[in-house]
């Protein structure tokens, strides 16, 4: 897995969390953001390949730091 991939892998497991403790589903963040279930999906499946407006956009829907969901794996 390259630095990327792993990148892109934290930082949608990070949204998910975010998701989980907001207690919403996939669906309750795509009405909040006026999207499609399934773009909600493929960002939370690969962020790396969608604008940082976009992330910014599902963090604070979230309430989520987007630094924080973007910082480097430990």
């Amino acid at each position: 897995m390259s630095e990327a991939e792993a990148r892109s892998r934290v930082a949608g497991n990070r949204l998910r969390a975010a998701l989980e403790r907001r207690k919403l589903s996939q669906a309750d963040l795509a009405r909040l953001l006026g999207k499609s279930p399934a773009f909600v999906s493929r960002v939370l499946q690969n962020p790396e390949k969608c604008r940082i407006t976009t992330l910014r956009r599902f963090a604070d829907a979230l309430g989520a730091d987007l630094a924080d969901i973007l910082a480097s794996p430990i």
